[in-house]
């Protein structure tokens, strides 16, 4: 006779399986763009708080990343030191201004080249740490159509427990983009680089959109929905110098959990099911003696490593760092159940007070 315990432990492991399977099949049923008339013209923002030399170093590349004609400019809460051939641009923004500072630095960049912009235009954001290779920028622009549009690339994080996190589970952007495209649901966009063309920036008011918000890739996302705009997705992943140590991956994830929980707080409840499902189901297996149906589940985690590193993450992350997946999902629960306690978000000296849809309402610095 079956236990209630062992119904739980195949339950739980047979449906976090199903959707492991089902990601792995809408990240492999992904279409390639087709081919888009070339922009006349690229504007890179490059948002940050300070000019140190790893970002210096990380950006010298930028140059390269497209083959057409490119505008390069760093954004900065103060004037800094550039190369001759990158222009920066000064938000002037106060240190404890309740807004969202990557988006008030972003801002003042656009206002320096707005002039410039015409309907062929582009203009593209990105972190500073996102490290652009040659071509980056044409993969990413050739994603996009001639209408109201925006494109991303999904991150792919540099150290191997964050790709085992961000690209190797369900929660990669590939994947989250291609249940999108299967289901007709809701689409996402990750905010690490990002390409809008001029018109439907102009539509969405620039940047303002999503001053005020934890979450700009959210807000974002947001308000070019409502202007009927579509979201698409680079072929090529964007890599990202990312921490290696478990505390720094750590603090990072559970930084990023409570701008989620700001935001979409009901998408939590799906992480011990469904995102990151090892540990649940290898304590139920475990206590019900049903290895089987854990080893099952783990083989769907490889499946879908597989499949990503073999489309947009390819050469980006490797397929051997899903043996991680087990340690990686521990630290996702563990990161969730600290974004569950508490609202306030910490980040560069900074604590964030959020409201309602990830509003931000005060700043405060930290004494570190």
């Amino acid at each position: 006779m079956v236990s209630p315990l062992e119904i739980a432990a195949l339950a739980h492991a047979g449906v976090a399986a199903a959707f492991t399977i089902v990601c792995a099949t809408a990240s492999a049923l992904r279409r390639a763009p087709k081919s888009r008339r070339g922009a006349s013209r690229v504007f890179l923002l490059r948002p940050m708080e300070v000019a140190s030399r790893a970002v210096a170093a990380r950006l010298a590349g930028d140059a390269r990343a497209y083959s057409g004609e490119l505008t390069r400019v760093w954004c900065a809460p103060v004037a800094i030191a550039a190369p001759r051939d990158v222009r920066v641009a000064v938000s002037g923004l106060a240190e404890d201004a309740a807004v969202n500072r990557k988006v008030a630095h972003l801002a003042a960049g656009l206002a320096l080249v707005a002039a410039e912009l015409d309907e062929r235009s582009v203009v593209v954001h990105a972190d500073s740490d996102v490290r652009l290779d040659p071509g980056d920028l044409d993969v990413l622009v050739a994603a996009l159509d001639d209408g109201l549009a925006l494109s991303f690339a999904p991150p792919a994080p540099t150290g191997r427990l964050a790709q085992a996190i961000v690209a190797l589970s369900p929660q990669a952007f590939a994947v989250i983009a291609g249940l999108a495209r299967i289901t007709g649901s809701s689409p996402a966009l990750a905010g690490k680089l990002v390409a809008i063309r001029a018109p439907l920036l102009e539509a969405l008011g620039g940047y303002g959109c999503a001053m005020h918000a934890i979450g700009d890739d959210v807000a974002l996302l947001e308000t070019a929905k409502n202007k009927g705009a579509r979201v698409l997705m680079s072929e090529r992943a964007a890599i990202v110098e990312s921490h290696q140590g478990v505390l720094q991956v750590l603090e990072q994830l559970t930084r990023w959990l409570r701008v989620v929980r700001a935001h979409r707080p009901a998408l939590l409840l799906t992480y011990p099911f469904l995102i990151a499902p090892l540990p649940v189901a290898a304590v139920l297996c475990a206590l019900a003696s049903t290895w089987t149906a854990f080893a099952a589940l783990a083989a769907t985690r490889v499946l879908l490593a597989i499949t990503v590193t073999h489309g947009v993450y390819r050469g980006r992350a490797s397929v051997l760092n899903v043996a991680l997946a087990p340690i990686a999902d521990a630290i996702v629960l563990l990161a969730v159940a600290r974004a569950s306690l508490s609202r306030s978000i910490e980040w560069a000296g900074r604590r964030y007070r959020v409201g309602a849809r990830g509003r931000i309402l005060a700043v405060e610095q930290i004494d570190r």
